[in-house]
């Protein structure tokens, strides 16, 4: 199943939607009746035509609307026809239902909830027994594969209504709700072809603030920020974060996306603006950040590097100068970057030879002791090696001392 949903993705251009995809699939597998339910502009139209081309069937549309009444979904009589050769198949107009169900293939009703009562009632004899009566022809009986994908608006928009139980019942129901806001912004600009990801993040956060203010009983869905997306792209020749020429292309875009709360005092046009200058707003201060963030990164790495080249400097002078208390003492102060110092510049072996053939003192047994661990295994070996054999000319040094007569007076 997967697998499927990734090929249809792929295939149609789907961004996102995998749990939607996995469960109409399994639905059409099934042979269930579908019923999309979600917002304008979420994809519901999408989903179901690349059901259709997925499993190779043909697709009737219809529009609902309250107009649409049982004839124009069933088929009507040419009445020219008629009165020349009488009422038969050869005088009978076919609808996109009849088409549907004599074809085997998917009839997609886009916005059932708006058709009348009397016209969705046609579905049911349809989808439960799988044929229609059409008076003077008789019964007409669908072939293998017929299948009835809606899509419904919730109830509280307007111009619709509840469809009935009985029809309600002959479907499974998927709901869509919005998608994430990286789908969105990977959904307009694969509609706009935009190349520049400021202004589809703007203009998807714009979008998508709509849905969230109090004065907005319906806000725009991701229509909205591709209509702005490709108006503010003639209207400003770069990247710009002028509230004036974004507000005035956001106007253009959401006035007729969006649905103001009836006892809302103001107007349109001014809980645009806001939502505008809110999302400039934060985008120029999450941009300032940005770029204060990368100023105050490049000072610190700007200050390391200082750093490890003046320690770089110290350590070489010390080891030319075979003051091994000096190296420790720089170890001691930065075990970190002396230890990168001497295995990057090849300084490793000549500190080891140092501590080899210095006369036996305390530093070059407290050096060969601070590196190990800092150091890999093969030249941690080398360096227990070497201190060995200093312990034990420090050891053999200090008894060879005691063992001296005192020279008398």
């Amino acid at each position: 199943m997967k697998t499927q949903v990734k090929t249809i993705q792929q295939r149609y251009k789907i961004i996102g939607r995998e749990q939607e995809l996995e469960k109409a699939l399994a639905a059409v597998s099934a042979n269930k009746h579908i019923l999309f339910e979600g917002t304008v502009g979420i994809g519901k139209t999408v989903i179901a035509t690349a059901l259709a081309n997925h499993f190779n069937r043909s697709f009737h549309r219809v529009d609902g609307d309250e107009r649409y009444n049982e004839h124009k979904l069933t088929g009507w009589f040419d009445p020219a026809l008629v009165i020349a050769k009488g009422y038969s198949r050869e005088t009978f107009i076919p609808g996109p239902l009849t088409q549907a169900m004599t074809e085997g293939s998917f009839l997609f009703i886009n916005e059932l909830n708006r058709m009348p009562e009397g016209t969705q009632n046609v579905l049911l004899p349809a989808m439960d027994e799988r044929q229609i009566i059409i008076p003077k022809i008789g019964p007409i009986k669908a072939k293998p594969g017929f299948l009835v994908i809606a899509t419904q608006n919730p109830e509280e928009f307007v111009g619709t209504s509840r469809i009935s139980e009985a029809l309600e019942d002959r479907f499974v129901w998927i709901r869509l709700d919005y998608q994430t806001e990286s789908e969105e912004q990977k959904i307009a600009e694969k509609e706009t072809g935009c190349k520049n990801y400021d202004i589809i993040a703007i203009a998807v956060k714009i979008a998508r603030r709509t849905r969230e203010h109090p004065d907005i009983r319906h806000g725009a869905s991701v229509r909205g920020a591709i209509d702005i997306t490709e108006l503010i792209q003639p209207l400003s020749d770069s990247q710009t974060l002028n509230a004036h020429v974004w507000t005035g292309v956001a106007i253009m875009a959401l006035a007729t996306k969006i649905e103001l709360q009836d006892q809302t005092t103001q107007k349109m046009e001014n809980i645009i603006r806001g939502i505008v200058t809110s999302v400039l707003n934060e985008y120029a201060k999450d941009a300032s950040e940005k770029a204060t963030g990368r100023s105050v990164n490049k000072t610190e790495t700007q200050k390391k590097r200082n750093l490890a080249s003046d320690s770089s400097k110290k350590l070489k002078t010390a080891l030319n100068e075979g003051n091994l208390a000096k190296v420790v003492y720089l170890f001691q102060k930065n075990p970190e970057a002396i230890s990168e110092i001497l295995l990057e510049e090849n300084l490793f072996e000549t500190m080891l030879k140092m501590a080899e053939h210095s006369e036996p003192r305390w530093p070059a047994l407290q050096l060969l002791f601070v590196t190990q661990a800092s150091l890999d295994p093969k030249r941690r070996q080398i360096a227990k090696r070497i201190l060995n054999r200093t312990i034990r000319r420090i050891a053999a040094q200090i008894v060879g001392k005691r063992n001296s007569p005192y020279k008398m007076r």
